[in-house]
């Protein structure tokens, strides 16, 4: 298992999800905080700034990384 931030478009509900490689090609490190990451975030879809990240700690046949609610 290898941990990943989820995010969550709060406007469009678009989801992703990045691992620790993309992370580091945008000049974050594994220890970023989930705030700094979010500002700098823009939804691929609708191009919102409003972003929900949450750190998870996932395997490869999860189909659900981001908790509804």
């Amino acid at each position: 298992m290898s941990p990943r931030i989820a995010v969550e478009c709060l406007r469009c509900r678009h989801t992703a999800v990045l691992s620790d490689d993309k992370l580091e090609s945008h000049g974050f490190t594994r220890d970023s905080s989930l705030v700094l990451i979010t500002r700098r975030l823009v939804c691929q879809e609708c191009g919102s700034r409003s972003m929900k990240a949450v750190r998870v700690d996932s395997g490869p046949d999860d189909a659900t990384l981001v908790p509804r609610g």
